[in-house]
């Protein structure tokens, strides 16, 4: 798939899951959903945005069975590492700018963050798109894994430092 339009497609389902997606009337979605405005929850929505985002791009794309090594490797470790892009790319707005008082300002930057973090992500799947040794998929399965428990389980109960607030 292209890049520009899987990134697109991140920002959309992003777009729809934190405007749309109602964790209070159903249990499970509080793990996917945002349950407030912090940082975390931000990140949380962009990892399982991205998971569906490959969901969907697997069926566009018919991905051969035999290729589905290759295939699956790069994008569960760039579904991994979009949350840190999505931190990395966003910030860069306060660090440059301090703070931005426009309110739709700060939109269009979150949109564009958004954007560019799965532009990135896709980038990564391309550069990825080949033999991986044995030990960097076990890397990206623990990583996949552990990024699954920490999104769950700080839902539930917050850990006892957020980032950027101590």
């Amino acid at each position: 798939m292209n890049i520009y339009l899987k990134a697109l497609m991140f920002l959309l389902i992003y777009a729809f899951l934190h405007l749309k997606c109602n964790p209070h009337n159903i249990k499970i979605l509080r793990s996917i959903c945002i349950i407030d405005e912090s940082i975390f929850q931000h990140i949380k929505l962009g990892f399982w945005s991205y998971i569906f985002t490959n969901a969907i791009e697997y069926f566009i794309d018919d991905v051969d069975f035999r290729d589905i090594d290759i295939w699956l490797f790069p994008r569960l470790f760039s579904s991994s590492m979009i949350p840190w892009l999505m931190i990395v790319i966003w910030y860069l707005a306060p660090a440059l700018f301090d703070r931005i008082r426009s309110l739709i300002k700060m939109i269009l930057w979150d949109i564009f963050a958004t954007y560019l973090s799965g532009v990135f992500a896709a980038l990564i799947e391309n550069s990825l798109s080949k033999n991986l040794s044995s030990e960097f998929k076990m890397f990206i399965l623990i990583l996949l894994a552990t990024s699954i428990f920490l999104y769950i389980r700080f839902t539930y109960k917050r850990p006892s430092i957020d980032l950027f607030n101590i």
